[in-house]
């Protein structure tokens, strides 16, 4: 009797140390959507256009899982039960009819299969599991324990790319915060354990073809049993599999959608993978994912012999272990078998008088990929050029982008070594040259500005604006060009008023209004970004940063002249020329003091053109100067860079001096002395004369004068002239002379409206940079100061 209940002890024990399988265990699967329905998602990709039923659909790709899943759960001992088996409209079934019957079954557990989808051009990939309830406080605990067991199974694959691993695992109150707690209707009456997997994301394209490979899905519902026999404690698999993705070692996708990664290589189809000693062979689908796989294998040692289509063959070892899959990746590795060559290169001159843009990059093209290294160490351009290369297209594209523009007017000669090589370690055979000449232009040029640098701008709202020599690209031309504080703080534009490129085919231009008042007497800065360009691609350069004072231009000082009386000045046609149309007319559009200010229109259409306006005898109330005196108005200009001048009557004495160049846009006010007058004569202001000087931003144009003051001084000081100094050429171009009897201590140059422009002490004044006006330059000798107007024109 005792040995009896000894062998009985012994059967039970051994009952004990035996592993469980998933007997009694029930399982529901619900393969998402269904029916090629409005609700289902469709991914084309070649070959197969929108709604081909044999292309990518997610119900037919979660069907596929869930059959397989059925399969392998099944194997296992468990009874699986689906919320369908086919994929027809009748099957697409109510979301809460399905948990409602997953839980009516009592099932153990509970999948909801489906695959993601960003709708947006990121294009991530990466698994995730919703659950019902908040994600740190679900609504039945087990369903997130559940999900994180599945998650970290999936994100195990390295058949395909994943773009992040972090767990994400989410509660759906959290996902869908806009639902007010209604979560996924699949879930809403499920009572059992369960949620709902996003597998990956299908409109990924690499994985959408992954996922036409009914070895890849299988993989995933692989994945899903493991994932039951952790939660459940059953046993694991005894055998195990070998699976990855056959892709060239170089060559890189040339199509248009979101790659990550090792999906940037071109995956090889139709290549052969065997599998020895069992000689069993895999061929990669032409469904451009390179998946293969060999299942079910005792665990052991093994070999891989791939071989693809002008490709060199390889052999790789691999360990299968039971209950795992061993990822086996392979890169191969192209046959090359003739030299590299040119096949092709840019730019290239039509003809002897051609030339070539100054950004214009070097392109060459091979017949081979190219080794990078020796392709860069070959390369050359005389003159030198600074730049980088890099390389397109696989490596059969080799681009050189010049850092800075080429110089004008120049002869380049590109060559590239015979030294260059391809991954085959085969040269070329000769060495390869082109020339090119290029344009005559390398730069954007910022031709006017207003503010300009050190200028005051007036601080109500005012309006900002650049011009360029030729017409701008807009492309994110509100982020090139931008208004900062003194503390590098973006001030905020009137999005409504910002304009560009409104000065026709010529030149380019962008302006703003500032969306409320700058601060008075505070510092700004008009930043324009070096990769702003025109049209043809051709860039500043250089940044240019623009420094400006808000402040009230207006003058307070009693005006001789208001400009409030109607019919005081009249367009006169005789003097004029090159002029269509012009008048002066009182307007309350814009205006500083009273009522009203006066607005002067004109269109010329010559090169050499004059709109020249007379005044009546009330203009100033027949205010006199002479040649001791100073005139200032108020200005309201619109950056036309014409000049205004004013004519000066004394009997048959008619003088003309210059008030300003409007170089400004919006409210200035300009001076001008008048010591050009002849001494000990009386003067009335005659006429007023607009004359127009390049660039020549528009035919028309359109200014505002307001409040007129006479004076005896300026805000400058200055002691009267002498020919022991002598300033020439005046006017000057690029450069302005000093000559004097004694030595040149410092001279500044100032604007009429008293703002610096320059100083120094040498006689040679570089004035190539100053833009075109009218300035006073007053120069300090030993012991005495001198002043002179100089007129720069470019």
């Amino acid at each position: 009797m005792k040995k009896y209940y000894i062998i009985l002890i012994a059967f039970l024990g051994c009952l004990g140390l035996q592993a469980k399988d998933m007997t009694g265990l029930k399982i529901y699967i619900n393969p998402g959507h269904g029916g090629y329905d409005s609700d289902d998602r469709n991914v084309a990709v070649y070959p197969y256009a929108q709604g081909d039923t044999l292309g990518f659909w997610e119900s037919s790709s979660n069907l596929h899982k869930g059959l397989m899943l059925r399969e392998l759960l099944q194997e296992q001992g468990a009874t699986v039960a689906m919320s369908r088996v086919l994929n027809r409209t009748e099957d697409d079934r109510g979301l809460e009819t399905i948990g409602r019957e997953a839980s009516e079954w009592e099932a153990d557990l509970f999948f909801s299969i489906h695959s993601n989808a960003t709708g947006t051009s990121r294009r991530d990939n990466f698994p995730m599991m919703l659950f019902r309830g908040y994600t740190e406080n679900p609504v039945k605990p087990e369903d997130k324990v559940a999900a994180k067991i599945l998650f970290k199974h999936l994100i195990e694959n390295q058949v395909t790319y994943w773009t992040q691993t972090e767990e994400y695992v989410v509660g759906d109150f959290d996902f869908y915060p806009d639902w007010n707690n209604a979560g996924l209707g699949v879930l809403r009456k499920l009572t059992v354990t369960g949620f709902l997997s996003e597998g990956s994301y299908h409109d990924y394209v690499p994985e959408t073809y992954r996922l036409l490979n009914m070895d890849y899905k299988w993989m995933e519902a692989w994945h899903f049993t493991k994932a039951v026999m952790e939660y459940f404690d059953t046993e694991g698999f005894t055998t195990g599999n070998i699976a990855g993705v056959i892709y060239d070692s170089r060559m890189t996708r040339t199509e248009s959608y979101v790659q990550h990664g090792r999906d940037k290589q071109v995956p090889l189809c139709g290549a052969t993978v065997t599998l020895l000693p069992n000689n069993i062979t895999y061929t990669t689908d032409n469904l451009y994912n390179g998946v293969y796989m060999f299942k079910n294998l005792a665990p052991g040692n093994y070999q891989l012999k791939i071989a693809a289509e002008d490709h060199y063959d390889r052999t790789i070892y691999v360990t299968v272990t039971a209950n795992t899959i061993s990822y086996t990746n392979v890169a191969m590795d192209r046959v090359r078998n003739t030299a590299p060559e040119v096949t092709s290169y840019s730019p290239v001159m039509e003809n002897e008088t051609d030339s070539i843009n100054c950004t214009t990059p070097i392109v060459l093209n091979f017949n081979w990929d190219m080794d990078t290294e020796s392709v860069q160490k070959a390369f050359s351009i005389d003159p030198p050029v600074e730049g980088n290369i890099t390389f397109e297209d696989s490596q059969y594209r080799m681009v050189f982008t010049p850092t800075r523009p080429y110089e004008v007017a120049t002869l380049y000669t590109v060559k590239l070594d015979k030294s260059a090589k391809h991954p085959g370690n085969m040269s070329m055979t000769e060495d390869f040259s082109f020339t090119f000449l290029t344009q005559g232009r390398n730069q954007l040029k910022l031709l006017a500005a207003s503010p300009s640098e050190g200028a005051v701008l007036h601080y109500p709202k005012p309006t900002i604006e650049v011009r360029f020599d030729n017409v701008l690209d807009p492309v994110n031309i509100r982020d090139l060009i931008k208004l900062q504080d003194s503390e590098g703080n973006d001030v905020s534009i009137n999005l409504r008023s910002a304009k560009y490129n409104q000065l026709g085919d010529s030149y380019g231009n962008y302006y703003f209004t500032t969306a409320a008042d700058l601060k008075q007497g505070q510092n700004y800065k008009l930043k324009i970004d070096a990769s702003l360009h025109d049209v043809e691609n051709i860039a500043i350069v250089d940044p240019i940063e623009i420094n400006f004072t808000a402040g009230d231009v207006s003058r307070s000082e009693t005006a001789v002249e208001e400009f409030e009386t109607p019919d005081m000045i009249t367009f006169d046609a005789t003097q004029s020329i090159g002029t269509t149309t012009a008048k002066a007319i009182r307007s309350t559009a814009q205006k500083l003091f009273g009522s009203a200010s006066y607005n002067f229109t004109y269109t010329f259409n010559a090169d050499e053109a004059r709109a020249v306006f007379t005044t009546a005898d009330t203009f100033g109330s027949s205010t006199v100067v002479d040649n001791t005196q100073t005139i200032g108005m108020h200005i309201y200009g619109d950056l036309s860079c014409d000049e205004i001048w004013l004519q000066l009557s004394s009997g048959n004495d008619t003088q003309e001096i210059l008030l300003t160049n409007v170089d400004f846009r919006g409210w200035q006010f300009r001076e001008t002395r008048l010591d050009q007058l002849n001494p000990g004569k009386d003067y009335r202001i005659s006429g007023i004369k607009i004359t127009r000087t390049k660039p020549f931003f528009s035919e028309s144009g359109s200014f505002f004068l307001d409040n007129m003051l006479v004076y005896t001084s300026s805000d400058i000081h200055f002691i009267a002239t002498s020919k022991a100094v002598n300033v020439y050429p005046n006017p000057a171009s690029d450069i302005l002379k000093i000559q004097s009897d004694t030595s040149v201590q410092r001279w500044t140059l100032y604007s009429l409206s008293g703002s610096c422009i320059a100083t120094g002490s040498e006689t040679t004044i570089d004035t190539s940079n100053i833009p075109a006006g009218t300035y006073l330059l007053k120069i300090q000798t030993e012991g005495k100061e001198f002043c002179y107007p100089v007129l720069i024109v470019h």
